[in-house]
């Protein structure tokens, strides 16, 4: 309905996700990135596809940006351990993972 809703192709990216949609999850993560304008959240879809692509130099550089601008803007670190697990790090991951757990962030939350 309205092709600038960024949000809308970040979603539609993790649905691409879902469906092992590598490339296409890609591109809408490309085109919410571009609606966002580089913020952490935008670049985590990016960087988990590029490292479920076997992109893991592009991954890489995005999670050190991610590293970056999440210092001044608050972001949930589950985002950022997703994209460890798929680069294979997997201890980087769950502790990052418990640690959302015992802060409990947005999108890790304990019952």
């Amino acid at each position: 309905m309205d092709p600038t809703f960024a949000n809308a192709h970040w979603q539609l990216g993790w649905c691409y996700i879902g469906m092992k949609e590598f490339p296409k999850a890609l591109e809408a993560f490309k085109k919410a990135d571009e609606l966002f304008e580089k913020i952490p959240a935008s670049l985590s879809g990016l960087a988990y596809a590029y490292a479920l692509l076997g992109e893991r130099e592009k991954a890489r550089k995005l999670l050190d940006e991610i590293k970056t601008i999440s210092e001044e803007m608050p972001f949930d670190k589950v985002l950022i351990a997703i994209i460890y697990g798929a680069l294979g790090e997997r201890d980087r991951a769950f502790e990052l993972l418990r640690e959302a757990y015992e802060n409990r962030k947005e999108l890790l939350t304990k019952p």
